[in-house]
């Protein structure tokens, strides 16, 4: 009986447990993971903006294991050994050890800016979603009527976040981004688009300048500016954790580095999917999507190491339809250089997004 471990309730093992548990009746699963529910990203925009209940993003993992029949263990992973099959965690009665026969990673990424002077004790990352949502709630439950709000990085996750505060909160929205290219990587069109509905919303868009310090109101730009905040979100890009760098070939960025086949390199017996990994022969940016279409492929690959039998390639697309919230139950749909705003395209996003949900938890 196979002895297989899930390090981390990512979109990728998610997706993978129902095929995984079909494919390997028998096998004795574990999901390690140190909260009680995982948390949805692309709904956390319409959390923020009020357009959705908090539960509604968030998928129970009791729920979950009971369904497919899974050991839940609550921890944090802190490394592992892949020549003894070894994971050291910490869990709620102290640090431990647990072994297995086959391993998968999906830990997801980070937005902490923890390098930046006075982020960690006055800003908040995006990521981990559940860890800001929590930050936001108890923000807006203290904060005084028009406090400001500053998100540093341009990306669609901190835009997104920047509609949802507009629509929700009375305070001014300043995103600000080091970079000088395309707004969020999207095509010159949409990217104007976009421009326009931040300028049509009253968000502040100051490109190519970078943070240099934040304290309890406000942050400090390079040029010596400041920007009145009573609270700076993190959403710079998506950065690894710090565990697998220890212990796992990872990329420039610490990204575990993984094959066609999602193993880590130079591991037969260890995966690693979503945020946390870098396919190094079809390298793609860090989206959701891409997670959940690994989860498929996952699965069969566990069970097909497990059986002794041989593994297929993943073979991710190389574009795929970004839906981008606006705040006010309209979204920017683009899709291979079209863009189309408005309500249908916030219709889809929130159709796409219950069907995902409503999948995980029933």
């Amino acid at each position: 009986m196979a002895n297989i471990l899930l390090i981390g309730a990512g979109h990728a093992h998610l997706v993978a447990l129902p095929a995984l548990r079909q494919a390997l009746p028998n096998a004795r699963i574990t999901l390690i993971d140190p909260g009680t529910e995982a948390a949805y990203s692309g709904m956390l925009p319409g959390v923020v903006a009020g357009h959705y209940d908090t539960p509604l993003m968030m998928a129970p993992l009791d729920r979950i294991a009971r369904r497919h029949k899974l050991h839940l263990m609550r921890a944090s992973v802190t490394g592992i050994d892949p020549e003894r099959r070894l994971v050291t965690l910490m869990g709620p009665q102290g640090a431990g050890t647990r072994s297995y026969d086959i391993a998968s990673i999906d830990i997801g990424s980070h937005a902490c800016l923890g390098d930046m002077p006075g982020f960690r004790d006055h800003g908040v990352p995006v990521k981990p979603v559940g860890v800001f949502r929590r930050r936001w709630q108890d923000f807006v439950a203290a904060a005084p009527p028009g406090t400001p709000v500053a998100l540093i990085g341009a990306g669609l996750a901190g835009i997104e976040v920047a509609f949802a505060i507009r629509h929700s909160h009375d305070g001014l929205v300043t995103v600000i981004d080091s970079g000088r290219t395309e707004l969020a990587g999207l095509p010159p069109r949409a990217a104007r688009q976009l421009r326009h509905e931040m300028a049509l919303n009253g968000i502040t868009l100051l490109s190519g300048h970078r943070v240099t310090r934040v304290a309890a109101d406000h942050i400090l730009l390079d040029d010596g500016r400041r920007i009145d905040c009573g609270l700076a979100i993190g959403a710079a890009g998506a950065r690894a954790y710090d565990w697998p760098q220890a212990c796992l070939p990872v990329d420039a960025s610490g990204f575990i580095r993984v094959g066609a086949d999602l193993r880590v390199m130079g591991r037969d017996d260890l995966f690693a999917a979503g945020d946390c990994a870098v396919q190094t022969t079809a390298p793609r940016p860090r989206a959701g999507v891409y997670a959940v279409r690994q989860g498929p492929l996952l699965a069969c690959n566990i069970a097909a190491l497990a059986r002794g039998r041989a593994l297929d390639a993943f073979h991710p697309q190389h574009d795929y339809l970004k839906l981008v919230s606006l705040g006010q139950r309209r979204a920017l749909a683009v899709w291979r250089g079209l863009s189309l705003r408005g309500r249908a395209a916030w219709w889809l996003k929130d159709r796409i997004d219950r069907r995902f949900m409503a999948a995980l938890r029933d």
